[in-house]
Parts: structure tokens; C-alpha cells; sequence
């Protein structure tokens, strides 16, 4: 069974980024020496799906911060440069699930995009948000995959 997280920061009406994309705003709300969990989170993933918008942002900071996990990034165009952990698609949701399982995956991370996520509304097993300063909200899906 696979289990799919949308992990995501949001503002308190439901805004993940600026209409330009930027998520500088995180900045002005986070409070310091605090990861709001992030951190036993991403050791539980061991896969990630984000669309190209989110990829491209990633991509702008500079250093790939996700090492080796397995990546799907969904773009209709190719991607320029991408580590070796990421692969480009434009299949279906499910389709991507099925290639995960059969690489033995079983903890995704819907990294981001608004599009994908609702994409993969009926597959995501829990969301995971952080809305206003140091509050977290958890909401847990029961149905596998």
C-alpha cells in the first residue's frame, strides 16, 4: 500500500504561494528553531510528486534538497536541467502510484501545486498543513491505495 502526504504550509484562506509563486511570505511567519515536524516527516518519505511550477521554484534556491529520493515532476514540457533522482511525466496519477509500488516505494510526498494536488484529491492518504504561525493541522484519509 502506498500512502500519499500533502505536506504543505498555507496561509490561513487557503493560499499556498504569492500570484507570482513565491512562498517568501513563509519567512515572515516562521517561528525560529521550530520545523513544525518537518523533519520526522521527511524520513518517513521515501518518494516525492510536485509539478513543474513547484520544481522550478525548488530548482531557483539553488541546491537540490531532497538528495536521492525518487522524484515525479509533471510538465508538459521538458524539464532543463534535473538531478538524476528526478523524472519528468505527464501520466496519470495513477500511473505514477503503480511505477512507485513496483519500485517499492510506500510513503509519497505531494510536495506542491495546487493543480496536482488536485490531481491526486481522491489518492492523498493524509494532508498534512501548517496554517498560521505554529499551528498544524493533521487530516488523516482512510483509504489505500
Amino acid at each position: 500500500m502506498i500512502q500519499i502526504t500533502y505536506y504543505v504550509a498555507t496561509s490561513i484562506d487557503g493560499y499556498i504561494a504569492k500570484k507570482n509563486g513565491s512562498v517568501d511570505w513563509l519567512s515572515s511567519v516562521e517561528m525560529e528553531d521550530e520545523d513544525y515536524g518537518y523533519s520526522d516527516f521527511y524520513t518517513s518519505i521515501d518518494g516525492l510528486l510536485m509539478g513543474r511550477n513547484t520544481f522550478e521554484k525548488i530548482q531557483e534556491s539553488g541546491e537540490w534538497p531532497y538528495g536521492k529520493k525518487a522524484c515525479w515532476v509533471w510538465s508538459s514540457e521538458i524539464l532543463k536541467s534535473k538531478p538524476c533522482s528526478v523524472t519528468e511525466t505527464n501520466l496519470s496519477p495513477q500511473k505514477i502510484i503503480e511505477k512507485a509500488k513496483k519500485k517499492g516505494l510506500q510513503n509519497l510526498w505531494l510536495v506542491g501545486g495546487g493543480k496536482l494536488a488536485a490531481e491526486f484529491n481522491y489518492k492523498i492518504y493524509y494532508f498534512h498543513y501548517s496554517c498560521n504561525t505554529g499551528t498544524r493541522y493533521t487530516a488523516n484519509l482512510w483509504h489505500t491505495i
